[in-house]
């Protein structure tokens, strides 16, 4: 007889629902989460998984599998699924190494390097390529820099050209400029959205006192009001997204909250504010709260969810550009990158002019992981974590960068969040 098992990729927290106690389990390979009363779940466990109508559900949703069912191999088969899906092909487009800004903990080296029309053009040769054999149901772009604005003009050209050449075999077009909102312009805006430019992701470092000394501009001056005033030029005719970034290591961050309300009090419309902790740098060691306290970034979630500026919390997840072979990063000079946080041509598996390095390509789609990893109820979201904090930490860019107490916290957060919506309370 047939024997199940409760899935190695689920989580668990207790809680009362309606009076009785329950357990909400969430699969971090299926997403699946469902809400059992305790009485179900010993059942299940005496009878080792005798067949009955809900354990047929369970297996229907990956929370309950046979117990012969090795899930790593299950994992490495969803992986590759990831790794291969060109339903939606993509790319971020590092324009220039130039930039207006000097922010103290950029993780981007300077570069005087910028994109010319002649490699824009085999850029987009090489893209359309792959746009051709591929035939997505979607292409979404992102430029970025440097300061993407200071190219704008080539944005513009370019993104023309990949929206004549989709919109010729009936596939979408979009981009997002990730920009630091110096630059903006309700005229040049308007240009980029004819050729589908439909959101905006824009960097913020706190209030005004606190942005201005993370991120100055060239000459040291502040920042903050000019973005401020940029954002309310455009406000209302383009998605803007706000991407916080805040020191892990102080309590700066409790200050973001007079940031979001500036923006209610000048009228303008975000559509979402992200919460990034800065990162550790490879040539300082100035900045090193990294991803560590995800406290922090739980009851930043909950400021930005209070004033209707973030959607309700999600599960956390981890997506690597190295690993997705419809995604892709081109630098200024033509080369095909792993990662947009390296520097020109660094580590770079290809160009587009020779083409792609299938074995290095195969190399960094195969990244070796450690046993723990393997047995990891976590392993779905995290996938080995950031290979560029790793390359950081280790030296090592195929190496692991685990965050497994902040994924959890993460990841029980969000279980949390979803008994309250069901009228649920949580056990602590």
């Amino acid at each position: 007889m047939v024997q199940y098992k409760s899935s190695i990729f689920n989580l668990e927290k207790a809680c009362i629902f309606q009076g009785k106690s329950h357990r909400a389990i969430y699969n971090t390979l299926t997403g699946s989460l469902v809400l059992l009363p305790e009485n179900d779940i010993r059942e299940l466990v005496t009878n080792k998984g005798k067949k009955n109508e809900l354990l047929k559900k369970l297996v229907e949703m990956n929370i309950w599998v046979e117990d012969n069912i090795d899930e790593f191999q299950v994992y490495q088969h969803w992986y590759q699924q990831q790794i291969h899906d060109g339903r939606s092909v993509g790319s971020k487009m590092l324009v220039t190494g130039e930039c207006n800004n000097r922010c103290r903990y950029c993780i981007i080296e300077k570069s005087s390097i910028s994109m010319d029309r002649e490699t824009a053009d085999r850029i987009n040769d090489f893209y359309f390529q792959h746009i051709e054999e591929t035939s997505p149901v979607e292409v979404v772009d992102d430029y970025s820099g440097g300061e993407p604005w200071m190219k704008h003009s080539l944005i513009l050209e370019i993104a023309e050209k990949r929206k004549t050449f989709c919109e010729k075999r009936g596939i979408p077009y979009s981009f997002q400029i990730t920009t630091n909102g110096t630059l903006i312009s309700s005229n040049s805006v308007e240009k980029l959205q004819r050729v589908g430019l439909d959101r905006l992701r824009v960097s913020f470092a706190g209030p005004a006192d606190l942005h201005d000394y993370l991120r100055p501009g060239r000459n040291g001056q502040g920042t903050y009001d000019v973005i401020v005033k940029n954002l309310r030029e455009i406000s209302g005719n383009i998605s803007i997204r706000i991407e916080y970034q805040y020191d892990g290591l102080d309590d700066s961050y409790l200050r973001a909250p007079e940031m979001l309300d500036d923006f209610i009090d000048n009228d303008i419309s975000i559509d979402d504010v992200q919460f990034t902790p800065i990162l550790a740098q490879r040539h300082s060691d100035e900045f090193k709260g990294g991803l560590d306290d995800p406290e922090k970034q739980v009851w930043l979630q909950h400021e930005a969810v209070k004033r209707n500026l973030s959607p309700p919390v999600a599960p956390p997840v981890n997506t690597c550009l190295a690993e997705l072979k419809h995604r892709f990063v081109f630098d200024a000079a033509g080369f095909v990158l792993p990662c947009p946080s390296l520097q020109p041509g660094e580590m770079a598996y290809g160009d587009v002019v020779t083409g792609i390095d299938f074995y290095r390509e195969a190399v960094m789609c195969n990244r070796l992981l450690p046993e723990k990893c393997r047995q990891c109820s976590l392993l779905p979201l995290c996938k080995g974590g950031c290979r560029n904090q790793a390359l950081i930490k280790h030296g090592n860019f195929d190496g692991v960068d685990c965050r497994y107490g902040q994924i959890l916290f993460y990841s029980m957060n969000y279980i949390e969040e979803e008994i309250k919506k069901a009228g649920g309370s949580v056990i602590i």
